[in-house]
């Protein structure tokens, strides 16, 4: 099991494609989820599938239940404009979450970003395998079963980047940046 988190506000995944808290430098791109009860109108934004559910008195969104092969995901449901202006230029983004993985060995954690018209049920099953039309950017924190979690970065292929040593449970911050105009 896995867990992600703004702030204080928890989120439990398992294999997931969600973005909590995300600011671009594009006009109307910024947004922030820390209390999913209340914001009444959370299910205009977010999608939830498979096994995903709001839990822990609304802070939380768990994506996976307690049996083996459980599966769910949490998708921001509007485009987001990753280019603005005429010529278009792309531009800059950041995005923050805490994660934590419970059990290593098969559970993992992904940010994810696709075009639109991307087929939601390719993931898990073909993430920068290079044998989809639609490119995927992503960062994928693997969960091994020494142990460790595995750090890789996809972007039509995969990249290993790091390997990370917590202890079951503890919280890891990721903050992923990404500067227009950068390789």
């Amino acid at each position: 099991m896995v867990a992600s988190s703004i702030s204080t506000h928890f989120v439990t995944l398992d294999f997931l494609v969600f973005f909590l808290r995300t600011t671009f430098t594009a006009s109307n791109s910024s947004f922030s989820f820390t209390d999913f009860d209340k914001v009444s109108n959370f299910g205009s934004y977010i999608a939830l599938y498979g096994d995903a559910e709001v839990v822990n008195g609304r802070y939380a969104v768990q994506l996976t239940s307690s049996m083996s092969s459980s599966v769910g995901r949490a998708i921001y449901k509007n485009p987001i404009e990753l280019y603005e202006g005429k010529p278009r230029k792309s531009v800059s983004f950041s995005t923050n979450f805490l994660f934590s993985i419970y059990n290593g060995g098969g559970d993992g954690l992904a940010f994810v970003m696709v075009l639109n018209g991307f087929n939601l049920s390719l993931f898990g099953f073909s993430l920068g395998n290079g044998k989809s039309k639609f490119k995927v950017a992503a960062v994928k924190f693997d969960a091994l079963s020494d142990g460790n979690i595995h750090v890789g970065i996809e972007v039509g292929s995969s990249i290993s980047a790091k390997n990370l040593d917590p202890s079951s449970g503890n919280k890891t911050q990721v903050l992923i940046d990404y500067e227009a105009g950068s390789n």
